[in-house]
């Protein structure tokens, strides 16, 4: 599995060479998006998704298990990585 999670209100840089582009336009950018790729398991007895990440935007994350409660709602699947937390994934048909 794959997650890329941008946010669209992210500013443009100022330039597309990175050398011209400073920290604070680079920390900018990185916190309005997300990305980790790798394998996952469901565990439906517990009604769990782990994820088994194996490269992630944030190198401290890599080798995580991310566990997430889910549940299903029509054509939507609802990942809860927290309890205050939801991730909507929507089936396109």
């Amino acid at each position: 599995m794959s997650v890329q999670i941008m946010r669209r209100d992210r500013p443009d840089l100022s330039s597309t060479g990175w050398q011209e582009i400073s920290p604070e336009e680079i920390k900018a950018a990185a916190e309005g998006f997300t990305a980790f790729f790798g394998t996952y398991e469901i565990d439906e007895s517990e009604r769990v998704i782990i994820h088994r990440v194996e490269g992630h935007l944030l190198p401290n994350s890599v080798g995580k298990d991310l566990k997430r409660s889910f549940e299903f709602s029509g054509d939507q699947l609802i990942l809860k990585p927290t309890e205050n937390r939801r991730v909507i994934w929507e089936r396109i048909k």
